[in-house]
């Protein structure tokens, strides 16, 4: 089929796209879209001419391309993993990891480990690396990620730490290994279990700025009933990551039907994550008023006494009242995020927030407290308008819903 469609793109007129368009359906915009980058050109001049429900579809198609491409821009390369290993050491297996992968490792304090027999072929960079540790008995977390707004959860160059483990860390849990993603459910922690948690790790380069609720695709307990209606996403829409996240957190609330099941035999669903074309600072300086985020800010107030600052800040929805709003869930931005800058380079987060309003505007009001007495020179907040979005669709199996007995004393 693609190799029609293409021949139809190189050699016929728009009215043969247009009969193509229409003719294959969803099929067809599914090939189209799977033409790259390189054809955009091409297809959007075939736009014109075409009548509406031709047009449709193939602006469908370009906009999936479109998708795709940012996609490319944002997120690193997927580099499956192939690894052949006998009685190697830990190390050695991490290294060629490292390689195969691009992926920094810091293995200066890696503790002993195990050797490692593996075989595998074309796996995900993270489900690799889980079968590394798992036969050498370690673990690994990321260290000096940085998140969307650029900021690092800890100091240094973003790589993997190699840490030491107990046995009990590489038990068995419900997961799920999607390009750049690592998936697993949460093990009850009572024997009345009335959510479920999926837990999204994201790999190194990898800088969400916010996550949709967890939308179920299928679900079924052990006795293949459905499971779907019992199952309520927590959250609907989308959540923005906060400073410091890495990773991403979803809940299912459990409404569960009688008799109980005992385990969620398997879990289809996806989530959808968003990433920022752009990065733009939102500037503030006193007397004048920044558009963004549908709102108009503005700076009423700046003092300093010694080394404590205290700012005010007003915003209103351009367009009218809008909802009333939660200060610390709902804002249009995190009031977290409002950094102060000073000549000497320091940045000063808020230590403390109070605001007043709701459906006609808000006015915040932030404490920050600095090392040093000196004013600051700029007052910013992070924002990303426009974003591209990578849906990732999983399986996860035999997640349990009640805690097991104990074996013994």
């Amino acid at each position: 089929m693609k190799a029609a469609i293409l021949a139809l793109l190189l050699l016929g007129p728009g009215q043969d796209l247009e009969e193509l368009v229409r003719r294959l359906s969803d099929e067809a915009v599914d090939a189209l879209a799977d033409l790259g980058p390189e054809r955009l050109p091409e297809l959007r001049s075939k736009l014109d001419g075409l009548e509406p429900e031709a047009r449709t579809r193939l602006a469908e198609a370009i906009g999936r391309i479109e998708e795709a491409a940012w996609l490319l821009k944002v997120l690193p390369p997927v580099r499956p993993v192939s690894l052949d290993f006998t009685n190697t050491p830990g190390r050695k297996a991490l290294e060629e990891w490292s390689k195969q992968t691009g992926m920094a490792l810091d293995l200066d304090r890696m503790p002993d480990a195990q050797e490692v027999t593996l075989r595998v072929e074309n796996l995900p960079p993270l489900e690799a690396l889980n079968r590394i540790c798992r036969e050498a008995m370690v673990g690994w977390r990321i260290r000096g990620k940085e998140d969307w707004r650029g900021r690092r959860t800890s100091p240094g160059p973003e790589r993997i730490e190699i840490h030491r483990v107990v046995p009990y860390y590489h038990r068995v849990m419900p997961a799920a290994y999607v390009r750049h993603y690592y998936v697993r459910a949460s093990e009850p922690a009572s024997d009345v279990v009335t959510s479920v948690s999926v837990w999204i790790q994201t790999a190194p380069g990898v800088r969400p700025h916010s996550v949709s609720g967890l939308r179920i695709l299928a679900a079924e307990d052990e006795n293949g009933r459905d499971l779907r209606a019992a199952l309520v996403p927590a959250f609907e829409g989308v959540a923005r990551l906060r400073e410091g996240e890495t990773e991403a957190t979803c809940a299912l609330n459990l409404r569960a039907p009688d008799p109980r099941p005992l385990r969620i035999a398997r879990l289809e669903a996806s989530v959808t994550f968003l990433y920022p074309r752009e990065l733009r600072w939102i500037r503030l300086v006193r007397g004048m008023p920044v558009d963004a985020a549908g709102c108009r800010f503005a700076l009423e107030k700046y003092v300093r006494m010694g080394t404590a600052h205290e700012v005010e800040i007003t915003f209103s929805r351009i367009d009218g009242p809008g909802t009333a709003r939660d200060l610390e869930r709902e804002l249009p931005f995190a009031y977290t995020e409002i950094e102060l800058l000073t000549p000497g380079g320091e940045r000063l987060h808020s230590a403390g927030c109070s605001g007043t309003g709701g459906p006609d505007g808000w006015h915040l009001t932030l404490s920050m407290q600095g090392s040093k007495d000196e004013d600051a020179s700029e007052i910013r907040f992070p924002w990303a308008e426009r974003f591209v979005e990578d849906e990732v669709r999983f399986e996860l199996r035999d997640i349990l819903l009640r805690r097991p007995p104990r074996q013994g004393r």
